[in-house]
């Protein structure tokens, strides 16, 4: 965005890098932005947007394999922590050769292909409540035997709530949305860039009030919640070699949903905990407290925030 700024002269709006145009769309919108005619301007509008976000589009990641997303950018990072870093491979998880993975708050699918791709054998029970996501999901899993998918929530109820989605940054999509929490996430995430990765990271942080307003918009879906043994009862399984928990704000409410007699089946925990409240510490007790050993990790991206990842074997 710099660059193109400095080379026509132009103040190009940060939304139209978000809302991931196309070359040609781009090439336009700079046209305009310099006065030129542009044929057929009711494309501005596929520029401009709605603030509906994007459209689910098609990615092919760096090992090949093509899939569906709504963020490139976005999705791109996940592939990278999941596949490259490793981010579901620390504090002593192991991968069986066959067995069973719930993959809670699935997003668009990374780590279910990834724990096939690790054990090609392994039976993964996915859960996404947000319907775009959980479409992505389905497309990304579809022919494939050994993948079941839920369309909602775990918890430590059952009813319906409100889902709070982002759009334009979907990994942050909860049912327990607030703006000041994000904006101070994304903010220190945004400074961290700046250090890991100053070229990418410091054009970002000089456009964020602009980048945080466009990252935020949301819509909200009602959402059906369920509990971890509501599933184990209905589906007959007998033990979870590895729960994955990435549920933003939730991690708590998903153990509480584990019934005392079900904790015995569950070998391996790895979970994106967000340290809100003293949760952190609340869920390491319990952990402990059920047996397991424990080991609380941060990368640099994430120094200085909530966001901590745990793992209990």
């Amino acid at each position: 965005m710099s660059q193109l700024n400095e080379v026509y002269s132009i103040a190009l709006p940060l939304r139209t890098l978000l809302r991931g145009t196309t070359v040609a769309q781009l090439a336009d919108e700079i046209d305009r932005l310099r006065g030129v005619a542009v044929d057929g301007d009711a494309d501005a509008a596929a520029v401009d947007g709605d603030g509906a976000g994007p459209a689910l589009q098609e990615l092919e990641l760096p090992n090949g394999r093509r899939i569906t997303c709504l963020q490139r950018a976005e999705t791109e990072y996940l592939y990278l922590d999941v596949f490259e870093h490793r981010t579901y491979d620390r504090g002593g998880i192991r991968y069986p050769e066959s067995g069973v993975v719930f993959d809670v708050g699935a997003h668009v699918g990374l780590f279910a292909l990834y724990a096939l791709d690790r054990s090609p054998g392994l039976q993964v029970y996915a859960f996404e409540p947000a319907p775009p996501l959980f479409e992505a999901l389905r497309r990304n899993t579809e022919g494939l035997e050994n993948v079941r998918l839920f369309p909602f929530a775990l918890s430590n109820r059952r009813d319906s709530g409100e889902l709070t989605f982002y759009p334009n940054l979907t990994g942050m999509t909860s049912f327990y949305p607030h703006e000041e929490q994000e904006r101070a996430l994304l903010s220190r995430i945004l400074r961290n860039l700046t250090h890991l990765e100053e070229s990418r990271g410091s054009a970002l942080l000089a456009a964020s009030d602009e980048y945080l307003k466009e990252r935020l918009q949301a819509s909200t879906f009602t959402a059906e919640r369920r509990t971890l043994s509501d599933i184990l009862a209905e589906t007959g399984v007998e033990r979870v070699d590895l729960l994955k928990i990435d549920v933003q704000k939730a991690e708590l409410e998903v153990l509480e949903g584990i019934a005392e007699e079900d904790w015995p089946k569950i070998a391996q925990l790895a979970i994106e905990l967000h340290d809100l409240d003293g949760a952190l510490e609340r869920i390491e007790r319990l952990l402990r407290g059920k047996g397991y050993s424990v080991t609380v990790e941060q990368d640099p991206l994430h120094e200085g925030t909530v966001v901590h990842f745990v793992y209990a074997v």
